[in-house]
């Protein structure tokens, strides 16, 4: 049967991931139930359930190598921490008015966790690509990668560099139309970049993404068309032009019958894309910027699962690998491997190591379980005596302290006291000081009253003595004009006789009669 991973179960993939001193193993049974398992140096304990069960589950490892799971269950997201056997969980978000799914969680160098999932809208038919960030604080508010309208199944890939660059490869369904786009996380400027158009085609999907330790960015994906299926690469190197920047798509594969899941990813010192059809694996190997076919590998009962390793330099995130029985397979050709005469006793030999191992990991972790137990018990023990000693000691120090306390609300009360004391003296004083403002202001009152009186009358007087000399100064105008009429006679006469006067001068000097 063709391998082909659907769209809507990425939540219920396995997650494998090796930390420096244990190996995590999280898968789901075929009840719906997440299990898990743990790889010590005495080899697989199985643990069972984990104590959190949702419909979508993540894992990560951080830097110092400890599991993190996220898990969704009816609108509300789980933080898992590992401490060697025990989980401590929390809620960090809730989100009942959406249903989301395709969940990506990764780690920078800087131990902040990066949360991406798809949210759906059914009833208003949007949809959201979000981003959730877990710093020292803790988890902060999502924000809005992208969104859109239709209730389209949007999904993507992510990378993390060495920076702490987030990268993210993500597919938009349009009607008929798929779009692949690009864009990355700025953890200075914590903000997300614009939209990069890759690629557009009628049927694009299983986007995959991974940065190198030159940080030249390798993408793929599947496309296909009426021909059939073809996978697609495109890098962004380093540098600038004409040797740097994103470079023209390019197909790596033959025209296939049906659609393939491919993995990608860096795997040791190699770029490795594979994919899986029926028991036969095929790889391709990109060396010197190009892709070289290499031998085809045979693997019967072979299971995708996210791998990630606390070895990988820059960030953490988990990428596709193939597990058989929880063991995980290399992802890349072994050319030493002779498949020929031995191809038909191989799968046997491989069984029979596996249900060996399988034994003594059994055996092994039984006894270790045995071990832990009475270890436990003792240190229960220890545990009781040591908490009836520090009890007995709190209930001293506990005495002890309510005495001082008692001496010190003695003290209080006795401030108290003195301070209602103090407070009544003042407002005595301030009572007798006001009463004795009030008679002075009223004093001043009455005194303002008298001499506003007195000042009313002398107004008056003045009133009356401006009435008369104004009475006065009309009278004095009409005498005035009185005698300016008589002056005016007066004048007229003197004028007359002055004139009479100079003709008899005249006559006179002239001896005229």
């Amino acid at each position: 049967m063709t391998f082909s991973l659907d769209e809507l179960a990425f939540g219920n993939s396995s997650y494998f991931l090796s930390g420096p001193e244990r190996d995590y193993f999280f898968y789901c049974d075929n009840n719906g139930k997440w299990l898990w398992r743990e790889k010590n140096s005495a080899g697989w304990v199985e643990h069972g359930e984990l104590p959190r069960q949702g419909t979508q589950l993540c894992a990560v490892l951080d830097r110092q190598g400890s599991p993190h799971l996220i898990i969704y269950e009816k609108g509300i997201f789980f933080h898992l921490m590992a401490e060697q056997d025990l989980f401590t969980e929390s809620e960090f978000y809730l989100e009942d008015s959406k249903i989301c799914s395709h969940f990506l969680l990764g780690c920078d160098a800087d131990n902040h966790m990066h949360l991406l999932y798809l949210a759906l809208d059914s009833k208003d038919s949007r949809w959201w690509l979000l981003h959730h960030r877990r710093t020292a604080r803790g988890w902060e508010e999502p924000r809005v990668i992208d969104f859109g309208g239709g209730n389209a199944v949007n999904y993507g890939d992510i990378a993390i560099d060495s920076k702490n660059t987030l990268h993210l490869l993500y597919r938009i369904k349009e009607h008929e139309q798929t779009s692949l786009y690009y864009r990355h996380f700025n953890p200075v400027a914590q903000s997300w970049s614009k939209a990069l158009p890759l690629a557009t085609g009628s049927e694009i999907s299983f986007p995959a993404i991974t940065v190198d330790g030159e940080q030249n960015i390798h993408t793929l994906w599947s496309s296909g068309d009426q021909s059939g299926y073809r996978l697609h690469y495109r890098a962004m190197i380093k540098g600038g032009w004409p040797t740097g920047g994103w470079k023209p798509a390019a197909a790596i594969s033959p025209v296939l019958e049906h659609r393939v899941f491919p993995f990608f990813g860096l795997h040791g010192q190699d770029l490795i894309m594979a994919w899986l059809d029926h028991n036969n694996v095929t790889f391709f190997r990109y060396r010197k910027h190009s892709w070289e076919k290499a031998a085809p590998l045979v693997i019967e009962g072979a299971q995708p699962v996210r791998h990630c390793s606390a070895a990988a330099p820059g960030g953490l995130f988990p990428l596709w690998i193939l597990a058989k029985d929880g063991v995980p397979l290399p992802l890349e050709p072994d050319p030493a491997v002779d498949t020929g005469p031995t191809e038909n006793l191989e799968p046997q030999f491989y069984r029979l190591q596996q249900v060996s191992e399988a034994l003594v990991n059994r055996a092994s972790s039984l006894s270790m379980a045995k071990s832990r137990l009475e270890q436990a018990l003792e240190e229960k023990r220890r545990e009781m005596t040591w908490i009836s000693q520090q009890n007995k000691r709190n209930l001293q120090a506990l005495q002890q302290s309510l005495k001082e306390k008692d001496s010190e609300l003695q003290q209080l009360e006795e401030k108290f006291k003195a301070t209602i004391t103090e407070l009544k003296q003042k407002m005595e004083q301030t009572r007798k000081k006001w009463d004795e403002e009030r008679k002075r202001y009223l004093n001043d009152l009455l005194e303002h009253k008298k001499e506003r009186r007195q000042f009313d009358l002398m107004l008056k007087e003045k009133e009356n003595t401006i009435a008369r000399l104004n009475l006065r100064i009309r009278e004095q105008e009409q005498v005035i004009k009185q005698l300016s009429a008589e002056n005016e006679a007066i004048t007229e006469q003197l004028n007359q006789k002055s004139w009479n006067f100079k003709k008899l001068l005249e006559k006179i000097l002239h001896n005229k009669p």
